[in-house]
């Protein structure tokens, strides 16, 4: 056998853990926004949509950042392949953008979007720890998808740890 890594490094930039994390964050708060309106609650309903549209906003700029140049993103969206996960990514990058700025420009019309579900109410009881909690959730969030971007990198460096017991499980099998 070969001592050639069988995975490549992953050619992602820092914009990618960042862009998974923004994303992540946009279609939560869309959520959050429907159902906060549904339970009447118009402030947190306002701030939910405006943090979906600013993350519907920053995560394409983050992935044209990583893929180089705008045209590979327009590129992207010529046509959707259900077989390319970066086509099907940017289609719905694309659709949910649009969902989130209209859900904006309803919110600041002083419109009604039916929602639906409940939203936890714990948070009611004491704004500190709702503040404290969300910080955690968020921090754990974004360390969550940094680590497992720079694992990728770990992995192809040094693939012993992953790369090595299955080797020597081969070399038993044809042995």
């Amino acid at each position: 056998m070969s001592d050639r890594p069988i995975i490549k490094a992953p050619v992602w930039t820092w914009e990618i853990p960042i862009y998974f994390y923004v994303g992540g964050l946009a279609g939560a708060s869309a959520g959050v926004a429907r159902l906060a309106e549904a339970r009447g609650n118009d402030a947190l309903a306002d701030r939910a949509a405006a943090v979906a549209a600013a993350g519907a906003a920053v995560s394409p700029a983050l992935l044209i950042s990583d893929l180089g140049r705008p045209a590979r993103f327009l590129h992207m969206l010529r046509m959707f392949k259900v077989t390319s996960p970066m086509s099907i990514g940017s289609w719905t990058l694309a659709a949910f953008g649009t969902a989130a700025g209209a859900g904006l420009l309803d919110r600041l019309a002083g419109g009604r979007v039916p929602g639906a579900g409940l939203i936890a109410a714990a948070a009611r009881r004491s704004r500190a720890a709702a503040v404290a909690g969300g910080a955690l959730v968020t921090a754990g969030a974004v360390l969550a998808r940094w680590s497992v971007y720079k694992a990728g990198f770990r992995s192809a460096a040094d693939p012993s740890d992953t790369v090595a017991p299955q080797r020597a499980r081969l070399r038993a099998r044809s042995a």
